[in-house]
C-alpha cells in the first residue's frame, strides 16, 4: 500500500512539473528568462525525498484506516455515510503527513538545491504541498469510491463487466453451496419482521466476512438464503468451499452472547454444495449481473433440503467430495444415494461435520434412498 502511495506521489511531480512546462512552451514564456531550469527542478533530491516520504506515510495510515473500517461496527453503516467517513479520515491522514514531512524537511535542513521559482525554500516546500492537497484529495475520494464499490459488488464482478467477459454466454465449472436459516418460520415469528430482518442482517454482514477470506464471492441473496460459488481452482483448494461453512458456524456460535441479549436465540445455518458445468451470462441492462444457469445450481438447492431430514448442517455431493482432500478436523459420513426433484439419476450424497478426531470416512449401516416426493 505504501509503495503504491509513494509511485502515485512521484506521478505527481512529474505530471505537474510537464504540465507546467507545456504551459510555459504554449505561451512562449523562456523559462532561463525566469531563472527556471525544469531539468534540475524536477530531478531535485529534496523533492523526490518529500514525494517518496510522503507516499510511504500516508500510504501506511491509508492501510491501517482500512484495517480499522474493516473490523470495525462503522462498516454496518449506509454506504454514502461511509464514504463520507472514510474521505474525512483520508483528509486528516492528508494534512498530518503533510505537516509531518514538511517539518521533518525543514529539521534536517534537506532543502531543494535549486531554488529561483519562489523566494524562499520553506515558500517552495508550501507551494508544493498546497499542490498536492488538492490532487490527493480527489485521487482518494476515487479509490474510496472504488473500493467501496469493489467490496460492495466483488472485484471478479467488475472485472467480467469491464472486460466483457461474460457478453456472450460461456461455459465453466464452479462449486455452488446453498446457505439457509434453519426454523427461519419459526424465527420470523417470534422476532416479527423488523426484528427479523436486522437479524438476517446481521448474520450477513458475518457471512460477508468469512467468505471473502476463503475465497468466495457472494452470488446471491434469496430471502434468508445466500449462495456462495468458487471457481473450482480456489474452492478445492485446502478445501476452502467446505472450511468457509464450518468457519462461519463457529463465529455464529462464538457471538451467541450478543445474539441471545438481542433476538433471544443463536441462528443455526444449514448448507448444501455441489460442482459442475454452469453456463455464465450478463443478463440486464440498467441493473447488469452475471447469471449462473444450469443443473448444477438446481442439484446444490436440492442437496440443501435435505438437511433437516438428514439432520446435518452440511451436505455436499460426491462429485464434490472425490476432488477435494479433507482437512484432518473433517469427517464425512456416507448418506446414500437419494433422488432429487428434476433429475434423473440419483445423486450420492455425503454429511460433512467437524471433529476433534481426524480419521476415516464412517460408514452408515443402511442408508435410506429418498424419494423426489419426500424432497
Amino acid at each position: 500500500m505504501a509503495s503504491a502511495w509513494i509511485i502515485c506521489t512521484c506521478l505527481y511531480v512529474l505530471i505537474i512539473v510537464q504540465a507546467v512546462k507545456l504551459f510555459m512552451d504554449l505561451a512562449s514564456i523562456d523559462s532561463q528568462e525566469l531563472g527556471i531550469r525544469f531539468d534540475i527542478f524536477l530531478t531535485t533530491e529534496s523533492l523526490i525525498m518529500q514525494a517518496a516520504l510522503f507516499g510511504l506515510f500516508f500510504g501506511t495510515l491509508f492501510f491501517f484506516i482500512n484495517i480499522f473500517f474493516d473490523r470495525s461496527i462503522i462498516n454496518k453503516q449506509a454506504f454514502g455515510r461511509i464514504l463520507l467517513i472514510k474521505s474525512l479520515l483520508y483528509f486528516v491522514a492528508l494534512v498530518l503527513v503533510t505537516l509531518f514531512v514538511s517539518t521533518l524537511m525543514k529539521s534536517v535542513g534537506y532543502y531543494p538545491q535549486y531554488i529561483t521559482l519562489v523566494a524562499s525554500t520553506e515558500s517552495l516546500l508550501q507551494y508544493f504541498f498546497l499542490g498536492v492537497a488538492p490532487f490527493f484529495t480527489i485521487l482518494i475520494l476515487l479509490m474510496n469510491l472504488l473500493m467501496l464499490v469493489t467490496r460492495k459488488f466483488g472485484i471478479g464482478l467488475l472485472l467480467s463487466l469491464f472486460t466483457g467477459k461474460y457478453h456472450q454466454p460461456i461455459s465453466e465449472e464452479r462449486i455452488f453451496m446453498f446457505i439457509d436459516l434453519r426454523s427461519s418460520t419459526t424465527y420470523a415469528e417470534q422476532l416479527g419482521h423488523i426484528r427479523y430482518s436486522k437479524l438476517i442482517q446481521d448474520c450477513f454482514f458475518v457471512l460477508n466476512e468469512i467468505v471473502d477470506k476463503y475465497h468466495g464471492t457472494i452470488y446471491q441473496y434469496v430471502g434468508d438464503e445466500a449462495v456462495v460459488t468458487w471457481p473450482v481452482k480456489h474452492g478445492l483448494r485446502k478445501a476452502r468451499c467446505l472450511e468457509m461453512f464450518f468457519a462461519y458456524v463457529n463465529k455464529i456460535k462464538s457471538r451467541s452472547p450478543k445474539y441471545l441479549d438481542r433476538f433471544g436465540l443463536v441462528p443455526e445455518f444449514k448448507a448444501g454444495a455441489h460442482i459442475g458445468t454452469v453456463t455464465a451470462a450478463e443478463v440486464g441492462d440498467i441493473k447488469r449481473e452475471i447469471a449462473y444457469h444450469g443443473d448444477t445450481l438446481n442439484t446444490a438447492a436440492r442437496v440443501q433440503s435435505l438437511c433437516n431430514s438428514y439432520q446435518s448442517e452440511l451436505l455436499v455431493t460426491k462429485d464434490l467430495l472425490e476432488r477435494i482432500v479433507l482437512p484432518k478436523e473433517l469427517k464425512a459420513r456416507p448418506m446414500g444415494k437419494t433422488e432429487l426433484k428434476g433429475k434423473l439419476n440419483m445423486v450420492e450424497i455425503y454429511a460433512l461435520y467437524q471433529s476433534d478426531k481426524p480419521g476415516q470416512i464412517i460408514e452408515q449401516s443402511q442408508p435410506k434412498i429418498y424419494r423426489p416426493d419426500e424432497v
